[in-house]
């Protein structure tokens, strides 16, 4: 986010810690007492050029340090920053430092909360103001997909982009679906951020007995709706923390969907934005109760994050699911009893 002066003045930093320098800048978090007041509980600073150049390179091995001050002022088209702290070591020993510089920018972002939340964000009008993208005048495309058993989904696609000085400053991509059964309308739903380049929709014969269409509404989370009642349930996740001022955090991003009647299980393929492919595991046993907390299978094909390659589903079996490093084409083999232990694990 871009930076404003208020960022600084109206919040408290002093006795507030910095949990991780790096060579860009430093994340941290704020005082009790400011989270208290203001509900932030922590922050990020980016800097050009990067501090590396100033900060001495031992503090970069503290377990954490102390602000006792820092600030920023404009100067000169940039900014002046001063930052003073006590870096606190392995072996408990403190080293204060203070680092004064001029950069030419500066970033930040206040966070209300770390890691994920999984707090569904949906809501009819957010899908409605995409309703008014829906014009002749954006139209782009119409295709028609055979779902199976009667069933089609109508798929008219709407884009636009907007230019300035050869940049991109606008843009949408919005979808208009409507389910058919021989013929007749019998359900529509707008996806207002459509990227999926592929098919982003399936009915799932679910062991319930039930038909499920999922489907987008957003680029992130998913939705499901019973084909035969029309009870429809979606989700949008709030996501990783983000600056408070965002509405949405980055998550995980759905792009195709493996049930397996067996183990009411289902593999989510998809990715992170601009990331490798993954494989998820959920939970699905009951669809418009939609268990938000997915399982990540690259613990088990790269322990290490060290690859970076691309995860593809494979296939079920009877007791394991199956994805490939599409990359290396090798394939991983993970027991259902894996992935409920680790899925126990990480229950939030």
């Amino acid at each position: 986010m871009a930076f404003d002066l208020n960022d600084l003045k109206d919040y408290c930093y002093h006795d507030g810690t910095i949990t991780e320098l790096n060579y860009f800048g430093f994340r941290g978090e704020f005082p009790e007492d400011e989270t208290e007041r203001s509900g932030l509980v922590g922050f990020y600073y980016y800097f050009e050029p990067h501090i590396s150049r100033v900060i001495p390179q031992r503090f970069y091995e503290c377990k954490f340090c102390d602000i006792i001050s820092f600030d920023i002022e404009p100067k000169d088209g940039g900014y002046d920053v001063k930052l003073c702290a006590e870096g606190i070591f392995g072996d408990m020993k403190r080293e204060f430092f203070c680092a004064e510089f001029h950069c030419e920018l500066v970033s930040c972002m206040l966070y209300k909360y770390f890691g994920m939340s999984y707090k569904n964000l949906y809501s009819p009008q957010r899908v409605k103001q995409a309703e008014k993208y829906i014009a002749d005048e954006y139209f782009k495309s119409e295709e028609t997909f055979d779902l199976g058993r009667g069933h089609t989904l109508v798929c008219k696609k709407y884009a636009y982009e907007e230019y300035k000085n050869h940049r991109l400053t606008g843009c949408f991509n919005v979808g208009k679906y409507t389910l058919k059964r021989d013929g007749e309308d019998i359900y529509g739903f707008i996806c207002s951020d459509d990227h999926f380049g592929g098919r982003g929709f399936d009915i799932i014969e679910h062991s319930s007995g039930h038909r499920y269409l999922w489907y987008h509404t957003d680029l992130y989370g998913i939705s499901f709706v019973d084909i035969d009642t029309l009870q429809a349930y979606s989700y949008i996740p709030e996501g990783l923390q983000h600056d408070y001022r965002s509405e949405l955090g980055e998550s995980f991003i759905i792009t195709d969907v493996h049930y397996d009647r067996s183990t009411d299980l289902v593999a989510y393929g998809g990715c992170r934005w601009a990331g490798p492919g993954e494989v998820f595991v959920g939970d699905l046993k009951a669809p418009l109760a939609f268990d938000p907390v997915l399982t990540d299978l690259r613990a088990f094909a790269d322990p290490d994050n060290e690859l970076c390659c691309d995860l593809d589903f494979v296939r079920w079996e009877n007791d394991a699911v199956v994805i490939i490093n599409s990359d290396e084409h090798k394939e991983c083999r993970i027991t259902i009893d894996e992935i409920r232990k680790l899925r126990e694990q990480k229950k939030p």
